[in-house]
Formats: structure tokens, C-alpha cells, sequence
């Protein structure tokens, strides 16, 4: 994993998490381990690393980023 890459998709979530959710958030984190990161937060998330990245994730794309390795994954093969 690109510590580049990782650091920046944390720093996305470090913006949408309070600290206390953030405690939660590593390279190894799912939606399930982090309280902030739920269905209702889930479009911020796509819409900030889309904007951090400069990338647009579609649907089908979005629907498997519930993980930081997904993320990490999909921003390898598309950046």
C-alpha cells in the first residue's frame, strides 16, 4: 500500500470523522468499524475522495468502497 495514497484518503476521512470516530479509522478499516462512517455518510465520502483525487467513481464503482483497502485498490487503478 502507497503510504502516499493512504495518508491522503485518511486525511479525507480525518475531515468528515469527529476525533473520537477517527480513533477508529486504519489501513484496515470497514464501514462496520467506524461509527462516522455509515450509509448516510457514505456519499460525503465518495464525493471528498473524488475531489481529493480527481477522480469520478460511478455507482457500481462507489457500491464496493466500504473498506480503506477497497479504496486504496480502486485509487491504484484509477489514478
Amino acid at each position: 500500500m502507497s503510504t502516499e495514497l493512504y495518508e491522503r484518503v485518511e486525511n479525507v476521512f480525518r475531515g468528515l470523522l469527529t476525533e473520537e470516530q477517527f480513533e477508529a479509522f486504519g489501513p484496515e478499516a470497514t464501514m462496520d468499524d467506524v461509527d462516522g462512517w455509515d450509509s448516510l455518510s457514505f456519499l460525503n465520502v465518495v464525493l471528498e475522495l473524488e475531489g481529493e483525487f480527481g477522480v469520478r467513481i460511478d455507482g457500481l464503482d462507489a457500491a464496493n468502497l466500504v473498506t480503506v483497502p477497497n479504496i486504496i485498490a480502486y485509487l491504484n487503478d484509477n489514478l
